[in-house]
C-alpha cells in the first residue's frame, strides 16, 4: 500500500452487545468511548456562553457597585469586561490548541466521568496501535489532541 498502512482483516460489523462486553461499559457505547467528535465544538461553545454570561453580569455588577471610583476608571472597567469575550475568541483564533487543551483540562478537573470517558477513549488508540505493531513514543490521558503517538517504523 502507498501509505504502508496494514489492512484488517476480516472486516465485520461489531455489534452494540460486543461493544458493551468488550468494553465493560453499560448504556450509550459512544458517549462512553468518546467517539462523538463534535463534543469539543460544544464545550467550546458552552465556555464561550459562559464567557458572555459572565462578561455582560460583571459589567452589569461593576457600573452598579464602583460609584466610589471616577467616572472614567468605571467605564474604562464596564468596557474590558463586555469586550472580554472577544478576548476569549481572539485566543482561540491565535492559538487553538492551546485554548483547547485547557478547556480539556478544566473538563477533566470538573467532570471525573469525562476524565473516565477520556482515558478509555485513548487506552483504545493505544490497545489499536499494540494490535498493529506500532512502536508507542508517548501516552499521555490528559492531553487534548495526539494523546497516543506512535513512533515512525521507518530507519532513516
Amino acid at each position: 500500500t502507498k501509505w504502508r498502512s496494514a489492512e484488517l482483516q476480516p472486516r465485520y460489523a461489531v455489534s452494540t452487545t460486543q461493544l458493551e462486553t468488550t468494553t465493560r461499559c453499560r448504556g450509550d457505547i459512544a458517549d462512553a468511548v468518546g467517539v462523538l467528535g463534535e463534543q469539543s465544538v460544544e464545550k467550546l461553545a458552552v465556555l464561550f456562553a459562559g464567557v458572555m454570561l459572565s462578561a455582560m453580569l460583571s459589567s452589569v455588577a461593576a457600573n452598579q457597585s464602583l460609584t466610589f471610583l471616577p467616572e472614567i476608571w468605571r467605564f474604562v472597567i464596564v468596557q474590558l469586561l463586555c469586550f472580554a469575550p472577544y478576548g476569549y475568541l481572539s485566543l482561540g483564533l491565535v492559538f487553538p490548541e492551546d485554548l483547547q487543551r485547557y478547556v480539556v483540562k478544566l473538563y477533566t478537573f470538573l467532570f471525573p466521568a469525562y476524565r473516565a470517558r477520556l482515558r478509555r477513549h485513548e487506552a483504545g488508540h493505544l490497545v489499536a496501535g499494540h494490535a498493529l505493531g506500532l512502536p508507542v513514543a508517548n501516552v499521555s490521558a490528559n492531553a487534548a489532541y495526539a494523546a497516543v503517538e506512535f513512533r515512525d517504523g521507518r530507519s532513516d
